[in-house]
């Protein structure tokens, strides 16, 4: 039995599932913010942030993590039935985040200053 398959998903599956338990959190508003806004921000800076700043860094962070969570399910998928849409739709989502990354960041600059 070739297990070489088994270990690709499983390569996929396992950032799927921490992207998942990120998103999770972060819906949660618990946890490190994966977001420019926090991870550049002084310690200074961050004490002073108000709450609607921090809640939309949450929110962008929950959703880049929880798409890419569903691009490597969909890549999972790809390499356990070979089917080519899996892949298109998985680089589908790879655009869509980098573009909803570059979309909000610019928003988030704007609104903030």
């Amino acid at each position: 039995m070739n297990t070489m398959p088994l270990t690709v998903v499983l390569t996929f599956f396992i950032p799927a599932i921490v992207s998942f338990v990120i998103s999770y959190r972060q819906a949660q508003r618990k946890g490190y913010i994966f977001h420019n806004t926090w991870v550049w921000a002084s310690p200074e800076r961050r004490e002073s942030m108000d709450e609607n700043v921090k809640n939309n860094a949450y929110r962008i962070s929950k959703n880049v993590f929880f798409l890419l969570g569903v691009m490597f399910v969909l890549f999972a998928i790809h390499f356990a039935t070979f089917i080519n849409a899996f892949k298109y739709a998985s680089w589908s989502v790879i655009a869509i985040v980098i573009a909803y990354a570059i979309v909000s960041s610019a928003k988030d600059a704007k609104d903030n200053g």
